[in-house]
């Protein structure tokens, strides 16, 4: 499992077997309905590896200020990720008012705008206006994680990790299963949020599932 760090709550795997390997077989690619219906045929070379789509998402910028961005990769393959940070009816405190809002964040890879895999958070959250900390958070928080051509995904972790008191993270690990011999990839994402109701994702990686 990944292990606690500084500057992130979770720690990148130490390494990956699957750095290489396709995102998706292109057997299976070649014979999904969305790709028949197409008429397109694709070569090994004109898939994405599990590097590739990494490299991709390290140039994700997704915060409240940009909530929703969309890589190409080329060859109809892309990634699309958001979020996103609702203000709900504030609750008066004496002389304070905690604000409430909910956090949420998503990222998925899509061929032919078809989702391979996708993974998202989301949890509810109170904080003061005047102080700007947090006061309470969803516990546990809400995570989903699906696929799609030939893969299953499951969540096989999800908590919110307090980074101070005035910003926590909304973390959660996803495991991909595929019908066939490809292997097991592990999805991850790391959504902040502060006390002053901003949020970003960071942290966002698939790859090996056996770390």
């Amino acid at each position: 499992m990944s292990t606690i760090m500084a500057g992130s709550a979770l720690a990148e795997p130490k390494f990956d077997t699957t750095s290489s390997a396709p995102i998706v077989s292109v057997e299976d690619l070649n014979n999904a309905p969305i790709n028949k219906k197409m008429k397109k045929v694709y070569t090994a070379d004109q898939i994405p590896t599990v590097a590739e789509v990494n490299e991709a998402l390290k140039t994700l910028n997704v915060s409240d200020a940009n909530p929703y961005q969309i890589v190409d990769l080329g060859n109809g393959f892309t990634i699309e990720a958001g979020g996103s940070n609702a203000v709900q009816p504030s609750d008066q405190i004496g002389t304070n008012v905690l604000q409430n809002t909910t956090a949420t964040g998503y990222y998925r890879v899509n061929a032919l705008g078809v989702k391979l895999y996708d993974i998202s958070v989301s949890a509810s959250y109170s904080y003061d206006d005047k102080t700007n900390e947090i006061k309470s958070v969803q516990n546990p928080i809400s995570a989903n994680a699906s696929g799609g051509i030939g893969w299953v995904g499951e969540i096989t972790q999800k908590k919110a990790y307090k980074i101070d008191n005035k910003a926590w993270d909304l973390i959660a690990d996803a495991n991909y299963s595929y019908i066939k011999l490809i292997g097991n990839y592990a999805g991850h994402i790391e959504v902040r949020f502060t006390g002053t109701g901003n949020w970003y994702m960071h942290d966002t990686y698939i790859g090996d599932s056996h770390y």
